[in-house]
């Protein structure tokens, strides 16, 4: 959306769209800006401005990328304004980013619980067990079993959780 912001925003200022996607390959949008530098270059190679954006369209593997990417040459196919399509998308790519972040704090609260449960509780609970079966009489579980649980299993299973949370995280 910073970036639709920031192309919207030339675009009202009178820039055109090849000077405003120059600007954006040279701000620090990430793999955005080089994607953008790659279509300048191939409008500078002789490519229309359409074909490159249709090249673009077909290179990157974002949706509100794509959408942008077709909003933008529908709109210069029939000449409406670009600003405002722009700033809709932006406004519109904020908001699923926003809904995308508040799935994840909420899958981030229940995954932060059972990570809680299983680092305090669980390590806890078998510590108690291994000593009442070993007091009742030995039939408890030998010391290696309880060692390879607590320097294997454990942080394995935390790692696990790490992971998954790490999974969860929204992407554009």
């Amino acid at each position: 959306p910073y970036a639709l912001r920031h192309m919207a925003t030339q675009l009202t200022s009178g820039i055109g769209l090849p000077e405003t996607m120059v600007s954006v390959s040279t701000a620090d949008y990430g793999a955005l800006s080089e994607e953008f530098g790659r279509t300048i270059h191939d409008v500078n190679a002789g490519m229309s401005m359409e074909e490159a954006l249709e090249a673009l369209d077909q290179r990157v593997n974002s949706e509100p990328l794509r959408r942008a990417i077709r909003q933008i040459i529908r709109t210069l196919r029939t000449g409406g304004d670009l600003s405002r399509t722009l700033n809709v998308l932006a406004d519109e790519t904020a908001y699923e980013m926003r809904m995308k972040l508040r799935d994840y704090v909420q899958s981030l609260n229940l995954m932060t619980m059972i990570y809680m449960f299983a680092s305090a509780v669980v390590p806890s609970m078998l510590m108690v067990v291994i000593m009442i079966m070993g007091a009742r009489g030995g039939g408890g579980m030998p010391p290696h079993v309880a060692g390879v649980l607590y320097l294997v299993l454990l942080p394995f299973m935390l790692m696990y959780f790490v992971f998954m949370i790490k999974r969860f995280e929204p992407r554009l």
